[in-house]
């Protein structure tokens, strides 16, 4: 299903719903490079207290969606996400260490789980290893040794 066009009812839904969980998983809910909505997307999540588990599989976040990701968990979110599944979403290493960053300087969160398979992790195995170690200090982490290599072509511009 494409989502990238029903925006304002995501949002809508975010804002007005007591929903522990949620999944968004391969319906191309950021396909149309939208940062406004990125921006009101993790807004409304930070406002919504009921919410713990948060699955955007295969949503082409890339690095600077996953960092965008990284505001839910600031002094001044009131969400309650312990699980945030990001799998499948074009993000490299690179990406993952400023958000392993970004997660350290919030402090104490909530955020227990976080799933990381079937990302370009491989493209630079040294600073995968480095943004890794980053994460272990703040939750656990589910990854893979996926070989991005064998997949199929994705997004370029996102790649």
């Amino acid at each position: 299903m494409k989502m990238s066009e029903t925006h304002h009812e995501i949002v809508h839904l975010l804002n007005h719903s007591r929903l522990e969980e949620v999944t968004f998983s391969f319906c191309r809910l950021f396909e149309m490079e939208s940062t406004d909505f990125l921006a009101e997307f993790v807004a409304a999540v930070k406002r919504n207290p009921s919410l713990k588990i948060l699955k955007l599989c295969g949503n082409r976040l890339g690095n600077d969606g996953l960092c965008a990701l990284a505001d839910l968990f600031s002094s001044d979110a009131s969400c309650g996400i312990h699980y945030l599944d990001v799998s499948s979403n074009c993000i490299k290493p690179d990406g993952l260490l400023r958000f392993a960053k970004k997660l350290e300087a919030c402090g104490k969160i909530k955020l227990r789980q976080l799933a990381i398979s079937q990302n370009l992790l491989d493209r630079d195995p040294i600073l995968a290893h480095e943004a890794l170690q980053s994460l272990e200090g703040v939750c656990c982490v589910h990854s893979d040794s996926w070989d991005s290599s064998q997949a199929f072509a994705d997004h370029v511009s996102v790649m």
